[in-house]
């Protein structure tokens, strides 16, 4: 079906079975809704140049895709099944809004292209990717039934999405520029945003469900500064929402392309906890008394030409356990734990070691650490510290330790 120039008054509805589906060569005007499907040969719909007032059900058979443009008008999409993918565009300020369920079993673009145009759909069924642009400062949100993954798409306005039963991705880079939400409807559900070009421009939070749920995974990469917060307020901030707030029930993966990473709220991490900074003398600052960080920190900061990109990391009453990782600044660490501070893989300081006990009798035990710098070693009460320098030479600055102190290095000028 080609429709031409037409005007109806009504309601309109077309159907065909024709693999070339339905499209439109004039201008249609429709004053109530459209119906427009395709029930054999993966039939298309492929809308340009017709307008409606009212809703739009959009129906395709097999994998046939579906793309409609409704110029200044907004866009209300009523219940519609598209076996394909589904593209979506208008100029209007209203934006694109769904009535009804829209199940799609490709990807789905929404656009506005004007007028700083909404796009507010909270009743999608997508299986692909989502890619959202709205017009200027113009607001997403999204609900999703599944998980959302998000393609590369660019917001000037806030953004909210919801996977109601599975994970949130990023298939592509987002650029969001006002404050950003995240919404995981399931317990354990996983947040992965690792693109290494995300760039978010406010505050962003990562919630379960009401914030009464736990967390899986998360994964977070943004091109600036990244400041752990008991809110959304600033930007930088990362506010991880859960049942217990800076809860991650399973790994921590933290990346600041272009700043530091601090924070104003304790973290509890179950699993691993991976830290990167990669900006020059950038650096890492988790010194709340109240941080749990139950499995193996790999860490990892950037200073091209000196020791500026320093570490300081508190395990409040949780062992510290520091895995394989490359600190080109100074590295503090403390523990309260009688585990005290270990490592588990080859750790370069290139600055000097500050290691702190200070609870429990807590041990150091560092059997595969290189410090180019000094050592500044505390256990608490009966702790016994061992040092393992490898073929770097060991420098002791003040130092109070408890318990027995065992130092090693295989370099010329020892200790």
């Amino acid at each position: 079906i080609d429709l031409a120039a037409s005007n109806v008054g009504g309601n309109l509805t077309v159907t065909t079975g024709n693999v070339s589906g339905i499209t439109d060569s004039g201008a249609v005007t429709v004053g109530g809704n459209l119906v427009a499907t395709t029930d054999a040969n993966s039939g298309v719909i492929d809308l340009g140049t017709t307008l409606v007032t009212g809703t739009v059900a959009l129906t395709t058979n097999g994998s046939g895709n579906a793309t409609f443009d409704n110029d200044s008008l907004n866009i209300d999409l009523a219940a519609s099944n598209v076996g394909g993918n589904l593209t979506v565009t208008t100029g209007n300020a209203s934006g694109i809004t769904d009535s009804g369920t829209v199940t799609v079993g490709g990807n789905f673009t929404a656009t506005t292209d004007a007028n700083s145009g909404v796009i507010n759909l909270d009743s999608m069924a997508v299986d692909g990717t989502f890619t959202l642009s709205p017009h200027s400062t113009g607001a997403v949100t999204v609900v999703n039934d599944a998980g959302l993954d998000l393609a590369a798409s660019t917001m000037g306005g806030t953004f909210s999405g919801t996977a109601t039963t599975g994970d949130i991705s990023d298939a592509g880079a987002l650029a969001i520029t006002g404050a950003a939400t995240f919404i995981t409807g399931a317990t354990g559900s996983n947040i992965i945003l690792d693109v290494t070009s995300n760039a978010f421009s406010s505050s962003v939070e990562m919630r379960a469900d009401d914030g009464s749920e736990a967390f899986g995974n998360i994964t977070f990469v943004d091109s600036a500064a990244v400041d752990f917060d008991s809110s959304a307020s600033a930007n930088g901030d990362l506010f991880i929402n859960a049942s217990t707030d800076g809860a991650v029930g399973g790994n921590l993966n933290v990346t600041a392309t272009t700043g530091s990473i601090t924070q104003n709220a304790a973290l509890t991490v179950t699993g691993t906890t991976t830290l990167t900074t990669s900006a020059n003398d950038a650096t890492i600052t988790l010194n709340n008394t109240s941080n749990a960080f139950t499995g193996a920190m790999t860490i990892t900061t950037n200073d091209a030409s000196g020791t500026d990109a320093d570490v300081t990391i508190d395990g409040g009453t949780t062992a510290l356990n520091i895995g394989a990782s490359t600190i080109d600044g100074d590295l503090t660490v403390t523990s309260g734990n009688a585990s005290g501070i270990i490592d588990s893989g080859n750790v370069t300081v290139g600055g000097n070691l500050i290691a702190t006990t200070d609870a429990n009798n807590g041990v150091i035990d560092l059997g595969t650490t290189t410090v180019t710098g000094t050592m500044d070693l505390t256990s608490d009460g009966s702790g016994d510290v061992t040092i393992d320098n490898a073929n770097a030479d060991i420098v002791l600055i003040a130092s109070e330790i408890g318990g027995n102190l065992t130092l090693t290095t295989g370099n010329a000028s020892g200790i």
